[in-house]
């Protein structure tokens, strides 16, 4: 039954490119503040900078459509600094997902929100550890698909109970999802509601709190790593949703992402962490569909789709998905 829900088809319409924006409407819109008219004009520098080369990107018609997002006016330091603070994978040794089925016996598509397997799209801004809120997206998926009940887990305590802590920035804000599913395995993890997100913690992490548990500990059993290819990624999508790694570095196809599948190129190198959850096709271009953390008002509503049939943006090289 699954299968036969998943393997229908979905065609949408081509995307409308967005319209230019001047700054002044920018700032209404995104609520943008600055310290003194010196700040501001350099933000306005830097905006009108990027939608020369949104302009010209759209240009291309090349299947993808990039506009304005709140990320327009920020230098690269910035948006490193915020965003691009992946680490690395422990040295835990961990099973392989190996599977490599023919193309034939899966589905043509999945989306696992079409089973009440994905929460709603949360926005890490201004805090740089994309990777808690991956691995809590993928315990979600997996104890929403055994239990049939969705609830939204703490990015937050993995980022307080996981290496000593992790602040919103600087040197410790780093981490990997792998650290959220051992920590679930090993001690559970709290509801969003118990243990809410607090971007405000800045540079310095706050303590780890005791809070009664949305998931027992044992209930997440361990992890295991997707093979480096297609079909490998498509079968495990076909379980369950999982973590990956991409790169989303600035000036790159994903910062200003608004809609399509993105084609073009995008370096392999690894820097942010978001949550496949399914893939498909649309005129007859595959692609990957994931779920970032940037909020609602990015991308397709929080969402955006990677041509799939190549390792574009690196999307093949670290994906992880918890066991239960």
């Amino acid at each position: 039954m699954l299968a036969a829900l998943m393997s229908s088809g979905c065609m949408e319409k081509p995307i409308t490119p967005t319209p230019q924006m001047s700054f002044s409407e920018f700032v209404e819109q995104f609520n943008k503040t600055y310290a003194d008219e010196s700040e501001r004009a350099e933000h306005e520098r830097i905006f009108n900078e990027n939608m020369d080369k949104i302009d010209a990107a759209n240009k291309k018609n090349n299947g993808f459509t990039m506009g304005v997002t709140e990320f327009t006016d920020i230098s690269e330091e910035e948006f490193n600094r915020r965003y691009m603070t992946l680490g690395s994978p422990s040295n835990e040794s961990v099973p392989e997902h190996v599977s490599d089925p023919t193309r034939a016996s899966l589905p043509q598509r999945v989306d696992w929100r079409d089973f009440s397997a994905v929460t709603v799209v949360k926005n890490q801004n201004p805090c740089g550890t994309c990777w808690s809120f991956a691995g809590a997206g993928a315990i979600e998926g997996i104890v929403a698909i055994r239990t049939r009940s969705l609830v939204s887990l703490s990015n937050q305590e993995f980022q307080d109970c996981t290496g000593g802590g992790h602040s919103c920035s600087g040197q410790d804000a780093g981490g990997f999802y792998d650290a959220a599913f051992r920590y679930a395995r090993d001690y559970g993890v709290s509801s969003n509601s118990y243990y809410p997100f607090n971007p405000s913690i800045g540079q310095s992490h706050q303590s780890c709190r005791a809070y009664p548990k949305q998931v027992a500990a044992g209930t997440i059993t361990g992890y295991r790593v997707v093979a480096s290819s297609e079909n490998a990624l498509m079968d495990a999508l076909y379980h369950q949703p999982v973590a990956v790694a991409l790169n989303a570095q600035y000036g790159g196809p994903i910062q200003h992402y608004r809609g399509g599948i993105i084609t073009e190129y995008c370096s392999t190198a690894l820097d942010h962490a978001v949550l496949a959850i399914g893939y498909g096709t649309e005129y007859g271009t595959n692609y990957w569909l994931i779920k970032n953390s940037w909020g609602a008002n990015w991308g397709e509503s929080g969402y955006f789709r990677l041509v799939r049939g190549q390792n574009k943006c690196g999307v093949l090289k670290a994906a992880y998905y918890p066991t239960m």
